[in-house]
């Protein structure tokens, strides 16, 4: 009867290995029973692999296609002014005219979808306490807006970053850090 038991368990085994978190219990009978999930009370946990129920590992297999290049980060640091102080290369920044504090930033490559950091940060001739930093994508995607009420391109390259006063709610002009990931 034993005989059949094992035989019977091997054969759930064998048909059950994807299971996640299988384990094979032994009861005080005798009987052993593969769990899906964890051996019952009155039960004993079976170590498979001191039942030689695991193989020696396989060969190694070929190495996998080279995958493709992923999107480069870009980062900025802007001036109060607008002006670029440093940056990974591909970046311009204009002042929006009707909106001190708003900046328009090209960047030359798709950044829908992507991570985009900001912060400010302070200069000997900028050093007036901050509120938050935003932006808004210009495109035509969604999570981007349609931007060109503001008179700019709606091409998921541009953003419009806007640093603020302590209020949260006005514009005002402050040097600013970008990273786009």
């Amino acid at each position: 009867m034993r005989s059949i038991s094992w035989i019977l368990a091997f054969g759930v085994l064998a048909s059950a290995t994807a299971a996640p978190a299988a384990v094979l219990c032994s009861k005080k009978s005798g009987v052993v029973l593969l769990r899906t999930d964890a051996c019952k009370k009155k039960e004993t946990a079976i170590d498979p692999v001191a039942l030689g129920l695991q193989g020696p590992q396989g060969i190694q297999g070929s190495q996998g296609a080279q995958g493709q290049q992923g999107p480069s980060a870009i980062s900025a640091n802007v001036a109060a002014d607008g002006t670029i102080v440093g940056q990974s290369g591909g970046v311009g920044v204009t002042p929006l005219a009707a909106t001190p504090g708003a900046y328009i930033v090209t960047t030359g490559t798709d950044v829908v979808g992507r991570v985009i950091l900001l912060d400010t940060w302070a200069t000997t001739s900028d050093g007036a306490n901050r509120g938050a930093v935003t932006y808004l994508m210009c495109g035509t995607t969604a999570p981007a807006i349609d931007c060109t009420s503001l008179s700019v391109p709606n091409d998921g390259k541009t953003i419009i970053v806007v640093t603020t006063a302590t209020d949260n709610s006005t514009a005002t002009p402050h040097g600013f850090n970008l990273a786009i990931l």
